[in-house]
């Protein structure tokens, strides 16, 4: 993502070693911790200039950054769809987004994971990790658009209060939360 006087604005406390020099310049985080390690260690020996690969983890801050501007471009209960050839037909893959905060409203744990339902309601398996299902399923990989009829969207929900999903979510004693961000659908 690149650094926009926006972004330099909300990121205004990370230190400068953190962030790029320059507006423009792009954040590059990585999972490939030996990438980052190099990436750090080059950049000590450049005294005062930042790394140029940064750990890519949820609650990094250019990610609760990108995490706030979807949330906000979805109306609450509303979750984006998606209609993908590759993926089983006559399943829908929930992609949520689980959060605990602490008293002050700041999330310290976060988790993407997936339910896969059957189209006809019900459970298919147990919830899967969000990486694990776009290796799984090449999502990652190239897509194309494929239209979506109004008739198509009527998914049953998982939320929905009748469903198993829901009376076990409210069973809880802790109090998670849970936003359904995408369905994924064949």
């Amino acid at each position: 993502m690149k650094n926009t006087p926006e972004l330099d604005r909300i990121l205004y406390d990370l230190p400068k070693e953190a962030k790029p020099g320059r507006i423009g310049d792009v954040y590059q985080l990585s999972l490939n911790r030996e990438d980052v390690q190099k990436a750090i260690s080059d950049a000590r020996k450049r005294k005062g200039e930042w790394a140029r690969f940064q750990m890519l983890y949820e609650l990094h801050p250019v990610v609760r950054y990108l995490m706030t501007q979807l949330e906000a471009s979805v109306d609450k209960d509303v979750a984006l769809v998606s209609k993908i050839n590759r993926l089983p037909k006559d399943m829908a893959y929930y992609l949520i987004q689980g959060l605990v905060a602490n008293n002050l409203g700041q999330s310290i744990l976060s988790d993407l994971f997936v339910v896969p339902m059957h189209r006809s309601g019900g459970l298919a398996d147990r919830q899967i990790k969000f990486v694990d299902f776009l290796r799984e399923h090449q999502i990652n990989k190239e897509l194309y658009t494929v239209e979506i009829t109004d008739k198509e969207i009527e998914i049953e929900t998982i939320l929905n209060r009748s469903s198993q999903y829901f009376k076990d979510l409210t069973s809880l004693n802790s109090v998670p939360n849970l936003k359904v961000l995408a369905v994924f659908y064949n």
